[in-house]
């Protein structure tokens, strides 16, 4: 059945921010490259969870096995990409490489039908982290 909804010309209601959610099994390997790899500022800290800003205001969420709503996925696809513009996606690339970081070896690649130039790296859960500027 199709969704029927239509927008009634009334005010939207406010969203405030977007959290990306991961799950993991060694959350506090997960936390320590967010904040020592990628730098991220920790908004919260809580038994189970762990909040980083991304900018403006998206945030990824860190959450371990055994809390929230769900569990963390095992296969090499997790089904999502946490995607990160930068206006300095060379300057990122040259961090990663020195740092070691999977995938970050793999050189620069043009994305989005060659609208984007592109990285992507794994976190040590396995997610797939991409790194983004606009052709």
């Amino acid at each position: 059945m199709a969704d029927s909804a239509t927008d009634s010309g009334e005010p939207h209601p406010h969203i405030g921010g977007a959290y990306t959610i991961f799950y993991y099994d060694d959350l506090g390997a997960a936390a320590d490259w967010y904040a020592n790899v990628l730098g991220l500022t920790r908004m919260l800290s809580a038994p189970g969870l762990e909040i980083f800003r991304l900018g403006g205001s998206s945030c990824v969420a860190l959450v371990g096995a055994g809390h929230g709503s769900q569990m963390p996925v095992r296969e090499a696809n997790k089904g999502v990409i946490l995607s990160l513009e930068t206006e300095d996606l060379e300057g990122w690339h040259a961090r990663l490489f020195r740092m070691g970081v999977a995938g970050a070896g793999e050189g620069l690649q043009t994305g989005v039908d060659g609208r984007t130039l592109e990285f992507k790296v794994r976190d040590p859960g396995g997610y797939c982290v991409e790194f983004f500027e606009w052709i």
